[in-house]
C-alpha cells in the first residue's frame, strides 16, 4: 500500500480516549490494602490498628457518649483559638497595612514567626503556659 492509501484509511479513526478511574478509587484501595495488611498480620495492631477496628471503637465510643463529649471539647478549643487568632491577626494586619510605623514594627515579627514550624513551638508553649488548655488555644491562634 502506498502512504496516501494508508493515510486515507486511518484519517477517520478517532484517537483512543483513556477513561480515568474515579477519584474515590485510590482512597478505597488504600483502605482495602491497609485492612488486608492488618488482617494478614503484616502490620501489628499495636503499631497501626485496622480500619475495621477503628470503626468498631468509634461506634463504641459514640454509643457511650465519650466521643461526642471529647469532640465538643475540641470544637470549643478550636473556636476559642480561631477567634483569638482572627482578632489578633486582623488587628495586626490593619496596623501593619495602613501605617508605615506599623509596617516597620509588626511586619518583621510576623515574617519571623512565619518561618518557624508550629510543631517546634509545642515544647516552648508547654514551658511557658503549662499543660492545660492555654497552650493548645495559643497554638491554634498562632497557627
Amino acid at each position: 500500500m502506498t502512504q496516501a492509501i494508508i493515510d486515507r484509511r486511518f484519517s477517520n479513526s478517532r484517537p483512543v480516549k483513556w477513561r480515568l478511574p474515579p477519584r474515590w478509587l485510590s482512597p478505597v484501595l488504600l483502605l482495602a490494602a491497609w485492612q488486608a495488611a492488618a488482617g494478614l498480620g503484616w502490620v501489628p495492631a499495636r503499631v497501626l490498628a485496622a480500619p475495621s477496628g477503628i470503626l468498631v471503637t468509634a461506634l463504641q465510643m459514640t454509643a457511650s457518649g465519650e466521643l461526642p463529649r471529647n469532640l465538643l471539647v475540641s470544637v470549643v478549643r478550636v473556636a476559642a483559638g480561631l477567634g483569638l487568632g482572627l482578632i489578633t491577626g486582623t488587628t495586626l494586619a490593619l496596623i501593619a497595612g495602613l501605617t508605615r510605623l506599623g509596617e516597620r514594627l509588626i511586619d518583621p515579627l510576623v515574617q519571623m514567626f512565619r518561618t518557624l514550624p508550629l510543631l517546634a513551638l509545642i515544647p516552648l508553649f508547654i514551658v511557658w503556659f503549662g499543660i492545660g488548655e492555654t497552650p493548645k488555644i495559643a497554638l491554634i491562634a498562632l497557627g
